[in-house]
């Protein structure tokens, strides 16, 4: 709400993100040391899963390199990409904030679900995220002090209280998707 009530700007269309067009959309979000920031209910620090691999979900880091050409978002091994390039504190950057990590707008998901999905979505559209994975309960913390992103699936009603608002995307194309 805030950048609709001193920018005019909405921030429910993936356009308004685009880190070319709209270069200050970060600053509407918690960033890399806001996020780390974050405590659990008792005071004890976070700790974030491993992101350099996928989990809860089929796809690889082959598959978002395929679909990327992204060399610098993947470790190779053996001359196939093997996991994610994260940073030592286990954040994955997309490529447009990575030469400053201080615009990244970070991202939670829980168990590493749907992390590969939303690395795509913002290589092709050029969103500057920086996605981490927690555990269900840290993944809640941080959903529930916003203003974070995070990945949640609905009718979960986990963050309700918050209200939370989706961020739309293109619809996917059936021709595209090679099941």
């Amino acid at each position: 709400e805030r950048a609709w009530v001193e920018d005019k700007r909405s921030l429910l269309y993936f356009k308004t993100y685009d880190a070319t067009a709209f270069p200050e959309t970060y600053q509407y979000f918690d960033g890399i040391a806001e996020a780390e920031a974050i405590r659990r209910p008792d005071g004890t620090v976070m700790e974030p899963n491993n992101c350099s691999s996928f989990t809860n979900t089929k796809s690889t880091p082959e598959e978002y390199f395929n679909s990327t050409n992204d060399a610098e978002g993947v470790i190779f091994e053996n001359g196939r990409p093997s996991h994610l390039n994260c940073t030592p504190n286990h954040w994955f950057l997309t490529k447009p904030c990575r030469s400053d990590p201080s615009k990244c707008i970070a991202v939670a998901t829980q168990t590493g679900y749907f992390i590969n999905v939303i690395a795509q979505l913002a290589f092709h559209h050029n969103v500057p995220l920086a996605l981490r994975s927690y555990s269900r309960e840290d993944y809640t913390t941080i959903g529930l002090k916003g203003p974070s992103m995070l990945y949640w699936w609905f009718p979960d009603p986990t963050f309700t209280a918050v209200d939370p608002r989706k961020v739309v995307f293109p619809s996917a194309k059936t021709h595209e998707q090679d099941v």
